[in-house]
């Protein structure tokens, strides 16, 4: 297999233990579902709504130019266990995100300290994983810069943007403890 097969199998697993996640999440036997928007309300709830469509569109355009617009193939940075930075970043972000709403709901259901520091800890995975997958796709692309690279360039700082400072940052202080 490629680096490009690997990377779509763990993007389409990934993404499937993410929405699953969040399935599992919203059918759990926690009484109140609106208490795992913590302390977000009214219109700033609203945006953070929007802001996670447009998260998902951006990683979505980040995968179709990693994918489909030679990507990978252009930034084929090894890492020390030789694997590409994009595939073991995509498994810590994809692995991180999923554990997310489990914690936080077992949090709700029990207040154990326990749970709550994983869910913050998982947040911060998260954002840095993406954080490190932007800077990445900044500094290892000698390509010229075209149309596709700058949407991806978007997409994944929006997704970085929304993970880091809407979710690891306000969600977190704004969530009641």
């Amino acid at each position: 297999m490629t680096t490009i097969h690997y990377f779509i199998l763990i993007n389409l697993i990934g993404g499937i233990f993410v929405i699953g996640s969040y399935i599992l999440g919203f059918n759990s036997e926690l009484e109140d579902k609106l208490a795992l928007w913590g302390g977000i309300t009214g219109k700033t709830r609203q945006l953070f709504t929007i802001s996670m469509l447009l998260s998902a569109t951006g990683y979505l355009t980040f995968l179709f130019y990693m994918i489909f617009k030679g990507g990978l193939d252009n930034n084929d940075n090894p890492t020390f266990i030789g694997l590409n930075i994009f595939l073991i970043l995509s498994v810590l972000f994809l692995l991180s995100a999923s554990i997310w709403m489990p914690a936080t709901v077992k949090f709700l259901e029990t207040s154990t300290n326990y749970w709550w520091l994983i869910a913050v800890i998982v947040l911060w995975i998260t954002a840095i994983s993406l954080m490190t997958m932007l800077i990445t796709l900044l500094y290892t692309n000698n390509l010229e810069h075209n149309i596709s690279l700058n949407l991806a360039t978007i997409g994944i700082g929006y997704i970085t943007f929304h993970c880091l400072v809407l979710d690891a940052i306000i969600w977190v202080f704004k969530f009641p403890k």
